[in-house]
């Protein structure tokens, strides 16, 4: 992942990674939609640890720091909602549940969206179709499991 400025948030060469990164992880052939969430979900923990690193509090948990982030940098309560709920899904799907295309592509649609909004920059048009295609957020989940 590039440099992040001095308010934590992602430059322009941060979010380029970002972008590259969901990308490769689309047009990867061969993989599962298992294998896709998989590597969303560790992008996911390591673009939030790198946005963190810099902070001077201990953060124990991936929902701490994409909750510090989302409240510092005023995230849409909407997209909040969706990296919340693509973190548990990752999760549920790492010890066993069965994974369909909508988890991933509303997990890829939510890291682009961050990106958009921490860095300003927009996304990319390779990436927009991408986005476009994992659709409305669409819980599935009860509001107290995220």
């Amino acid at each position: 992942m590039g440099p992040l400025n001095h308010t934590s948030a992602l430059d322009a060469s941060g979010a380029q990674a970002v972008y590259d990164a969901l990308l490769r992880v689309y047009a990867r052939t061969g993989w599962s939609d298992k294998d896709r969430v998989l590597a969303l979900g560790l992008l996911m923990s390591n673009v939030f640890a790198a946005l963190t690193q810099q902070e001077q509090i201990a953060f124990s948990t991936l929902f701490a720091r994409i909750s510090y982030i989302g409240h510092t940098h005023q995230l849409p309560q909407e997209l909040m909602r969706l990296l919340q709920h693509f973190r548990q899904t990752s999760y549920r799907i790492r010890q066993g549940m069965a994974a369909h295309p909508s988890h991933w592509q509303q997990g890829l649609s939510a890291l682009a969206r961050m990106a958009e909004i921490l860095s300003g920059t927009g996304i990319p048009p390779d990436l927009v179709p991408v986005v476009q295609e994992a659709g409305p957020f669409t819980d599935t989940e009860s509001a107290q499991d995220i």
